[in-house]
This record gives C-alpha cells, sequence and structure tokens, in this order.
C-alpha cells in the first residue's frame, strides 16, 4: 500500500492478483497495467489532528461537545467525598466548620463583628460564596495539568476549552448543596434572615458569579501551563484575594483609610460578596451600578481568558 498527494487528494495504490476476473471486483477503481488499484480520496474537509481550528469553527465543536461535558462533571462530581463514612455531607460540614473557627478567632477574639448586623449569616455568606472563586485559582488553574485530563487530551481529539467547561460545571454541581445549607443557616440562626423575593435575584448573581469563575479558570490555566510554577502562587494570590474582599469583617473598619476602602470597592470579590448579602441579609437590591460593573468583569474576564486559552490550543496535552 502506498500513497501520493495529487491536486487535492489523498491517492491509495494497492497492488491486486492478476487471476482471471479479479478486475470486475474493482468496480470505479481505475486499474492501472501494473494490476494496481488507484482510489482517490478528498481531503478538502479533513484538519491535522493537533491544528487549531478558527475562533467560531472552536466555538460550535464546544457546543456540539456539551453534553460530554455535562456528563463528565456529573461523574465527577463530590469526588472529595468519596470513601469517607458521611460522604456529601463534608461539602456541606466543612465550610460552617470554618464558619466556626472564623466567628471565635475575628468575631469574637478580634472584635472585627462591630458594626456588622447578624454577623453570623454575614460570616457565612461571605465564607462559602467566595470559595467559588478562591477554588478557581487553587484547583482550577492547574485543571489541565491533573492526570485525568492528560490522559483525556492524550487519547482523544476535542476542543481543550471543554476540560474547564466540565470543571465549571462540577464546581456549580458542589456548590448546590453549600447554597442550600447556607440559606436554612440564615433563617435558622438569630438574628434571623427570613426568605422573600429577593432571594430570587440571588440566582441570576450566582450565575455572573460562574461566569466570572469559568474565565478566571480559563485565564489562570493558561498561565498555568505555560509556567507550572505558578500553582504555587495561585494559592497566594487566593489567601491576599480572601483577606482583601471583606470576608468576615466589614468595609467600615477602613472609613479612615481611603485607598484601602477603594480598593476594595473595586474588587470584584467583595463586589460578589456584598451583591449577595444584600439581597439574601438585608433585604436590598444592588445598584444598576453594581450589577454592571460585576457583569463587565464577568464577561471581559471571560473574553480574555477564552482568547487566550484558543491561542495556545495546539500545546495542550503535549508530553512535558
Amino acid at each position: 500500500m502506498a500513497h501520493d498527494d495529487v491536486s487535492g487528494a489523498i491517492v491509495l495504490t494497492s497492488t491486486l492478483p492478476s487471476r482471471p476476473g479479479d478486475s470486475a471486483s474493482i468496480g470505479a477503481e481505475s486499474l492501472s497495467s501494473a494490476g494496481t488499484a488507484v482510489v482517490r480520496v478528498a481531503v478538502d474537509d479533513l484538519d491535522e489532528v493537533s491544528k487549531r481550528p478558527g475562533l467560531l469553527a472552536y466555538i460550535h465543536r464546544l457546543w456540539d461537545r456539551r453534553h460530554f461535558a455535562i456528563a463528565d462533571a456529573k461523574a465527577h462530581a463530590y469526588q472529595r467525598s468519596h470513601g469517607t463514612a458521611l460522604g456529601i455531607a463534608w461539602l456541606v460540614i466543612n465550610p460552617f466548620l470554618n464558619a466556626l473557627i472564623y466567628f471565635l478567632v475575628f468575631g469574637m477574639l478580634l472584635q472585627t463583628s462591630r458594626g456588622v448586623e447578624n454577623f453570623p449569616a454575614y460570616l457565612v455568606v461571605g465564607l462559602n460564596f467566595f470559595t467559588i472563586m478562591r477554588t478557581a485559582l487553587n484547583s482550577g488553574s492547574g485543571v489541565m495539568m491533573v492526570r485525568n485530563s492528560q490522559n483525556l487530551m492524550s487519547a482523544f481529539a476535542f476542543p481543550r476549552a471543554l476540560i474547564v467547561v466540565s470543571w465549571t460545571i462540577r464546581q456549580f454541581r458542589e456548590f448546590l448543596p453549600v447554597l442550600l445549607a447556607t440559606l436554612l443557616f440564615i433563617v435558622l440562626i438569630p438574628p434571623h434572615a427570613m426568605p422573600n423575593w429577593h432571594w430570587l435575584i440571588v440566582i441570576p448573581v450566582i450565575f455572573i458569579g460562574f461566569v466570572f469563575v469559568f474565565g478566571l479558570t480559563l485565564f489562570t490555566s493558561v498561565i498555568t501551563m505555560a509556567f507550572p510554577d505558578m500553582k504555587f502562587i495561585w494559592p497566594l494570590i487566593g489567601r491576599f484575594w480572601f483577606y482583601v474582599s471583606g470576608v468576615f469583617f466589614s468595609l467600615n473598619m477602613f472609613e479612615s483609610m481611603p485607598l484601602v476602602t477603594t480598593v476594595m470597592q473595586i474588587n470584584p470579590g467583595y463586589v460578589f460578596l456584598s451583591m449577595n448579602r444584600d439581597l439574601l441579609i438585608y433585604q436590598t437590591v444592588p445598584s444598576l451600578g453594581t450589577w454592571v460593573y460585576m457583569i463587565g468583569w464577568a464577561v471581559l474576564l471571560t473574553l480574555i481568558g477564552f482568547l487566550l486559552f484558543w491561542s495556545r490550543e495546539e500545546t495542550y496535552g503535549r508530553n512535558r
């Protein structure tokens, strides 16, 4: 068997037996004097496996494989609790144990609760909702480097951003029981925050938050693939981000420090937490400017992250 490229086609040649009547089985194939069948195969619609497709084609391929991302997210959700006695319950227990520690250390010992209305709910919402953003730095940044992702990329040809899509969906699934437990907490623990129509507006806020997380994961995963040492830096950045996002203290503590106040107010993490607290605890609808600002962050970061990720599509999955 041999092949040559002739005028946009692959020509396959195969030596045939010279027994009488064999040429009748060739059909539309052309037969040379040497008893060779020649088959022309059009290659106009074929692409190299490792070649990066155009942006629109790339998005189209992602959409075609959306069911795989959903199925993969479902299969790998709640893996952290596998093999434990309490199982999925740890997804709920762990955040509230952390909240208890922060309440004792910061709320009671350091008195960061002063001036904060309904501090227990303020703290729990801050911790549980900020976790989805911090996780994008701590584990999402390395999602392309874990063994499962590397094995998947070695075995199949698909848009690599599908891995980030699946990871983001998985984080959303794992956040749902935490969200329900948070709502139950702020209702039962005094001073109570009772359900009302404001709670419904939390749904689009959470959606914006996960769009932000998706863009952040795209961006940080590209950086980490190019510079693997960043996997040690992202958790440090995440810790700093955690402390400047007002998770366990109020912005009112820094009224005499306008620079700190400004930095916190332009911090998307703080804005995201404030929107959720206003709706769930204080029954206040965020201002239009706040909505525009948070949506702008989510859309811009996703566009930048996606374009950067797509530009390096051909580098993912190579043996390092």
